[in-house]
């Protein structure tokens, strides 16, 4: 088999890789997008850069730090924290339209889960005779107007 046909071969083999891996490498950079703990990691290093920003300040307040160093420090810092600013506001954007689709989707409101709620809590009181006290924990019996541990009023 002559050298030219080799190549050629191997550049369609490289293509038709290619094009297969495409769509999936695709798909796992968009799982990574779209992290649900994305934004609170843009949150966290927003608020790392604001600290690293007032402690450079202080310490060239106090001279601990020489003015050429401080503005490229500065500067560089302040230029992260906006690009991190930027990614948030388009994060936080993306979690927005997620939230009103979820809004949209069909409910039980919550008012029927509190009513739920409250009524196992009865439910559970009535079949329990064991009362505890609301400031202590600790066991009160039903005749009791005082918790004995304690002393609140029940």
């Amino acid at each position: 088999m002559e050298i030219g046909a080799i190549l050629i071969v191997a550049a369609i083999l490289i293509f038709v890789i290619g094009f297969i891996i495409k769509p999936l490498m695709e798909d796992m950079s968009k799982l990574q997008a779209e992290s649900p703990d994305k934004v609170s990691h843009l949150l966290a290093e927003r608020d790392r850069l604001m600290t690293a920003i007032l402690e450079l300040d202080f310490d060239n307040e106090l001279g601990k730090v020489p003015e050429d160093v401080f503005k490229v420090h500065r500067e560089d810092l302040s230029s992260r924290t906006v690009a991190v600013m930027k990614e948030l506001e388009e994060a936080e954007g993306k979690v927005e339209s997620l939230i009103e689709e979820d809004k949209q989707t069909e409910r039980v409101p919550v008012d029927e889960i509190e009513k739920m709620i409250k009524s196992r809590r009865a439910a559970k009181e009535k079949s329990s005779g064991t009362k505890f006290c609301s400031e202590c924990g600790s066991k009160i019996q039903k005749g009791d107007n005082f918790c004995m541990s304690c002393g609140k009023a029940l």
